[in-house]
């Protein structure tokens, strides 16, 4: 018995997407995830975010990693710089100082 929807493909993410089976994710219940670490008590996907998270008793912290034009690899959640800083375009054509 599947307890999670089926895969559907989308014609934008086509080869993008996969089916992950991750057995610790089936649960009876939802699970509590803290989105970007809890951006709404520190700067999203920051170290405090994430510490504050785990204090307020998460086991699960959800962020993205994004690589930057120089390789490095960042927390940051939208693929554009404009929201959370005062530089604009996309992330990946940043370079770290």
């Amino acid at each position: 018995m599947t307890r999670h929807a089926p895969f559907t493909p989308h014609t934008r993410s086509a080869g993008i997407l996969a089916i992950v089976r991750a057995p610790f994710l089936d649960h009876p219940q939802p699970i509590a995830f803290a989105h970007r670490g809890g951006a709404a008590h520190a700067p999203e996907n920051s170290w405090t975010a994430f510490e504050h998270a785990i204090k307020l008793g998460y086991a699960y912290l959800e962020t993205d990693a994004r690589a930057t034009s120089d390789g490095k690899l960042v927390a940051f959640h939208d693929r554009r710089l404009d929201r959370v800083t005062d530089a604009s375009g996309p992330n990946e054509c940043a370079a770290l100082p």
